[in-house]
């Protein structure tokens, strides 16, 4: 009945929060690995962080350790 949609809907609900807080949570990492490695970080780049998808943070993610610049970190994915 309605009170077995209504649950339904909290989990969906929280999931989805969940998984927004996790993908927030790792554009703030992304940002300040950027900023200890590199330095200030431009706006234009934080502007794309904000705005990138899960996977170019991932990959984001994973080059900030041996990108030898800022900009070899958001070069274009092969």
């Amino acid at each position: 009945g309605l009170s077995d949609r209504l649950e339904e809907w909290a989990t969906e609900y929280k999931a989805e929060g969940r998984q927004e807080g996790r993908q927030e949570g790792e554009r703030l990492a992304l940002q300040r690995l950027l900023t200890k490695r590199f330095g200030a970080i431009p706006a234009a780049y934080t502007d794309r962080i904000s705005t990138a998808s899960e996977a170019e943070v991932e990959v984001w993610l994973e080059r900030v350790l041996d990108a030898p610049s800022l900009e070899a970190v958001f070069e274009p994915m092969a």
